[in-house]
């Protein structure tokens, strides 16, 4: 067996806007950020602070990580000193066991937060990998061939009109037999958005996939990240509490892949739309 020391991991994010969407997005992409870069598994983590600068009151950092279903891991709220040169600034610092010495151990900095330690930015980007999607998962069997060919989430269609639909309970059934860090997609089209939080809490969805007509207004205001599908990029800037889109193929002149492709616009002032971050591949496609 390995042999294993207990570490502690530094990260930093700047946050959007003082509201508990973009608190809890921000924090939760940082988390998620930190376990990746260190191969660290849930059980591996032995507690968490997180530090919010004093602009950031209007949610706790910490119930990111509850809504992650890190629920056995000690959290810790506090505020840390002024830095008038940062704002909206969110650090955490992680103790978890891990084989990694001191110099292999990955400190993660993103958005405006780079600026603290712009000499780990370069090493963090060079570990970025393409993110794989399987959307159409109704059974266990098929949630296990997914993960078996390299998804990083699994896409359930919970909506009735829509194929292959899964019941709501049997979703829930297989999510609470995935492994760590296996991403889950709920995937709803025109769906009324008391039926969306519902669900999404009743299965404990990581993310939402909106494959409707579905306005910005209509994206708005959900705890889990939303992902949109859009036919082209000409409006994606109307959709600012949107975490990523699901594009065609030819929109970013990607190639190699027939289906969808999953981009993460960058940073406001939203002023680009940088390369692939993921693939959208149907299951009948790996069967």
């Amino acid at each position: 067996m390995q042999h294993q020391n207990i570490r502690a991991i530094r990260g930093a994010t700047s946050v959007s806007a003082n509201t508990p969407e973009a608190i809890w997005k921000a924090t939760r992409e940082l988390l998620l950020a930190v376990v990746e870069a260190n191969g660290l598994a849930v059980e591996d983590i032995v507690s968490i602070i997180f530090t919010a600068s004093r602009d950031l009151n209007a949610a706790f950092p910490a119930a990111a990580a509850r809504q992650l279903g890190w629920v056995h891991v000690p959290l810790l709220d506090v505020q840390q000193f002024e830095a008038p040169d940062l704002p909206r600034t969110l650090r955490i610092l992680v103790h978890a066991y891990t084989p990694l010495r001191p110099t292999e151990i990955q400190h993660i900095y993103l958005g405006e937060a780079q600026r603290l330690r712009p000499d780990l930015v370069k090493k963090i980007e060079t570990r970025k990998q393409t993110r794989i999607l399987v959307s159409g998962i109704t059974c266990w069997q098929e949630a296990l061939l997914a993960i078996e060919k390299g998804a990083h989430a699994l896409g359930f269609v919970l909506e009735p009109k829509s194929h292959p639909y899964v019941n709501p309970e049997h979703a829930r059934e297989i999510i609470q037999k995935l492994p760590p860090f296996v991403g889950t997609v709920g995937i709803f089209q025109d769906t009324p958005r008391y039926v969306i939080q519902e669900l999404s809490t009743f299965c404990r969805l990581d993310y939402l996939l909106f494959m409707g007509d579905e306005s910005p207004k209509d994206c708005h205001g959900y705890v889990q990240p939303v992902i949109k599908k859009l036919a082209n990029l000409q409006n994606y800037r109307d959709y600012r509490s949107v975490t990523a889109f699901l594009v065609p193929r030819e929109e970013i002149g990607a190639a190699g892949h027939d289906g969808p492709y999953l981009i993460c616009p960058g940073h406001s002032p939203w002023e680009r739309v940088p390369g692939v971050d993921g693939l959208l591949v149907q299951l009948e496609d790996i069967l």
